[in-house]
């Protein structure tokens, strides 16, 4: 007779490290990094505080972990696509669609990672500032190209670029409606976006 074979617990539930990680990104969002000790986190996922170094480094390799996994990803989804040289608008859709589309759904993370870098070392910092650059320096291709082609009208692209993803970070970090759907919400600021990089050709 053919029994039936029970799944694994590690099927069934996160390990261990991965219940740590979520316990502490959602302290260390609403709580604020340096307001979150070990201790903290220990209590919340129920464990001795010196246990916790059986799956983690340390509280300020775990903030590092969050931020440059977040920014790595996001650089990857951002630039994983070629570049449009005939068509500088849709390039610039394309960017801001990958980037709200995966910022909104790694929403904590992404908090995280504006809120707390000044929380990192100074190589932590580098490493982060280094993954940032490349974003916005693909956006500034994207700008340069839509200028070349008459499309866009900038003083300086790099500022063009820094705004944009401002605007960006600050849709991701305010409140969004919860009756607003993500695809209605990225075609707006899309074109908000589109019409502030084109206003003067008006």
């Amino acid at each position: 007779m053919n029994r039936a074979v029970e799944p694994k617990a590690s099927q069934q539930e996160p390990s261990k490290a991965e219940f740590i990680r979520s316990v502490a990104l959602r302290l260390f969002v609403n709580e604020g990094y340096q307001s979150v000790s070990l201790r903290h986190i220990a209590d919340q996922v129920g464990m001795q505080a010196g246990s916790l170094y059986n799956h983690i480094e340390s509280k300020q390799t775990l903030l590092f972990d969050f931020i440059q996994e977040l920014e790595y990803r996001l650089l990857h989804s951002v630039t994983k696509y070629p570049i449009t040289r005939f068509d500088g608008r849709a390039a610039l859709s394309n960017y801001v669609g990958y980037y709200l589309r995966f910022s909104i759904a790694n929403r904590d993370l992404h908090i995280l990672s504006r809120r707390e870098i000044c929380s990192l070392t100074p190589a932590q910092k580098n490493s982060v500032e280094n993954l940032r650059a490349q974003q916005v320096a693909r956006l500034e291709e994207i700008i340069a190209i839509g200028q070349s082609q008459g499309v866009f009208f900038v003083e300086n692209e790099r500022v063009a670029a820094s705004a944009t993803l401002a605007m960006l970070d600050g849709v991701i970090g305010g409140a969004l409606g919860g009756d607003l759907k993500i695809d209605v919400l990225i075609r707006l600021i899309q074109s908000l976006i589109y019409k502030s990089l084109s206003a003067a050709a008006s």
